[in-house]
């Protein structure tokens, strides 16, 4: 599994219900360099600035797509991290 598959990652609603969980699972599971990862798994009509996927996990930033994309990739790196992948 490479990073291009990360997009099939269900995420589920409840993502967004509790907010202060996500970012704490966002802050502990998430690699060093996240920023490139995110913008590769980002539909190609929601690209945007990797300073801006930066603020948005720092400042928490209510955005959909960037939340969603993160969290793949936050749970990516935590299934490489259990060795499941």
């Amino acid at each position: 599994m490479n990073i291009k598959d990360v997009r099939k990652i269900y995420v589920p609603s409840s993502v967004f219900m509790d907010l202060d969980k996500t970012f704490d699972f966002l802050r502990d599971n998430l690699p060093r360099y996240y920023a490139n990862e995110v913008v590769k798994i980002l539909p190609k009509d929601k690209k945007v600035d990797i300073a801006y996927i930066r603020r948005v996990k720092s400042n928490k930033i209510m955005n959909v797509h960037i939340i969603t994309a993160l969290y793949r990739v936050a749970q990516f790196h935590a299934l490489q991290k259990a060795e499941i992948i």
